[in-house]
């Protein structure tokens, strides 16, 4: 490779970083924490930068007992907050920073494996296009579902190296990535390892694999680490493992949890009509047309990636818990089927006598196909909270956006039940030397002032009291008021 398309190369790669970046990093502020799995962890994370690392986690001071994860995720939440201040961005950081290394990792497997520059670009292009992969539960909020991800196309693709070269290396790193995997979300870590054994069924390679003794050594660590980790913690939080059957297992498999349902085309709707709308289309064509591809180690790529997603698809459909958010596992591999037909156009272009050199022909490729999705999920990821929402979000938006006028001490009216994303946002002002104390309505004859957003609440106050009003925040015609000076009428 001549000086001149080395130098073409750098700056397309620091084009495509940037590229890249923007859609994970920009966006991480403009929700507010959400109300349940999101600020649950939030919360499980501050406590834990309180009082230390440990392997059990805590809300509220409590054995955590109802999101019975692993604490990995948690550990590096925790680890942000010490670099960059208690924080939704910090919070959400280590996330995005996990996002961002698939599309990173995707476009390293294609250089580096496959020998394919432009395969790579596509890949992750169509990857952080994806909108179900950026946000519900994605790359810019702090859930556990991009981390899973990460460490699942780490071991699948690993695996697809050991198979393609017989290097124990690409076992190990299977190993280590099934390991994290686990250690982020427990039992959807498993979920890929159907398709991997048909995958290697297919290849004929089951007994080679069963006479590798690394595979022994893998299995022996992974129950060593597992295992010990299980059995600490259940030392630690009694009846944790029973709750982690229950929830992770059987229990969210055989019955639908927190009413969480849906019919066998539950997924399939999802992913048609919003979480991959961009590319489903392309999605369905890639699909079949990847089998005519005469390049063999595309074919084999497309293989394996099909055989991953039909196998993971049919494992959370079959699970009668169903949350839209299980398919993102699958959008690398999804990412990957597009890449490789969007690949076949432009090795055949290129072979064309058109005049074309290759490198024009990847940037009209990259124009052509990813304009439209990258535009669209930026706009995604900037859209502000939903008027539908605001009951739940509005006051921890006024609270973070104007944490450094907020006076030493404010009182908040909220209903007595649960908020985890309120409480995690008066922490994080506490951080900063704010005193956030709640009150429940029947005790407010006992505050000279206190805000409230809640209309039925205003709306009990103006007729059972006099007072002084003002209105001190106001989003989509929602007001959050600050009353003062209560007396009974």
């Amino acid at each position: 490779m001549s000086q001149k398309s080395k130098l073409v190369k750098i700056i397309i790669i620091g084009l495509w970083l940037i590229i890249i970046a923007i859609p994970f990093f920009c966006f991480l502020e403009v929700l507010t924490l959400r109300i349940f799995d999101e600020s649950r962890n939030a919360n499980n994370a501050f406590e834990m930068y309180k009082s230390g690392l440990s392997i059990a986690t805590t809300y509220e001071g409590k054995p955590e007992l109802w999101n019975t994860k692993p604490p990995l995720l948690i550990w590096l939440q925790v680890i942000s907050f010490h670099l960059f201040g208690v924080n939704a961005f910090a919070f959400r950081l280590p996330v995005a920073s996990l996002g961002f290394l698939t599309c990173v990792g995707l476009f390293l497997f294609s250089f580096k494996h496959l020998k394919y520059f432009w395969h790579g670009i596509f890949t992750s292009l169509v990857l952080v296009t994806s909108l179900g992969f950026m946000k519900t539960h994605g790359a810019t909020t702090g859930d556990f579902d991009v981390p899973l991800t990460f460490f699942t196309t780490l071991y699948c693709l690993s695996y697809f190296l050991y198979i393609k070269h017989k290097e124990n290396k690409f076992l190990v790193l299977f190993f280590v990535g099934l390991l994290f995997s686990i250690l982020t979300k427990s039992a959807a870590g498993l979920l890929f390892l159907p398709a991997l054994f048909i995958f290697t069924i297919y290849k004929k390679f089951l007994f080679q694999l069963l006479q590798n003794k690394t595979l022994y050594l893998g299995i022996f660590f992974l129950i060593v680490f597992i295992g010990g980790y299980y059995i600490i913690r259940d030392n630690l939080q009694p009846n944790y493992i029973k709750e982690v059957i229950e929830n992770e297992y059987t229990g969210r498999y055989n019955t639908p949890q927190e009413g969480n349902k849906g019919g066998f085309d539950y997924y399939f709707k999802l992913i048609k009509n919003h979480r991959f709308f961009n590319w489903f289309y392309l999605l369905f064509i890639s699909f079949f047309l990847g089998f005519f591809n005469k390049n063999k180690k595309l074919w084999d790529l497309h293989l394996f990636s099909c055989i991953l997603i039909i196998s993971y698809f049919i494992v959370i459909t079959l699970a009668k818990t169903k949350l839209e958010w299980y398919d993102i596992p699958m959008y690398p591999f999804f990412s990957i089927i597009i890449a490789n037909f969007i690949y076949m156009l432009y090795d055949f272009i290129s072979k064309q006598n058109i005049g074309f050199r290759k490198t024009p022909i990847g940037l009209t490729l990259v124009i052509l196909f990813f304009t439209f999705p990258y535009i669209k999920v930026l706009n995604f990821l900037s859209e502000e909270e939903k008027a539908v929402y605001l009951e739940h979000h509005l006051m921890p938006k006024y609270l973070s956006e104007n944490s450094s006028f907020l006076p030493d001490s404010v009182n908040v009216l909220f209903h007595s039940g649960y908020k985890p994303n309120l409480l995690f946002y008066s922490r994080a002002l506490q951080e900063e030397g704010k005193s956030i104390n709640f009150i429940n309505y029947d005790e407010i004859d006992n505050y000279n002032s206190f805000i409230v957003n809640n209309k039925t609440y205003i709306d009990s106050i103006e007729k059972n009291y006099d007072f002084k009003k003002k209105k001190i925040y106001e989003f989509k015609n929602v007001p959050i008021y600050k009353f003062e000076n209560l007396k009974k009428k």
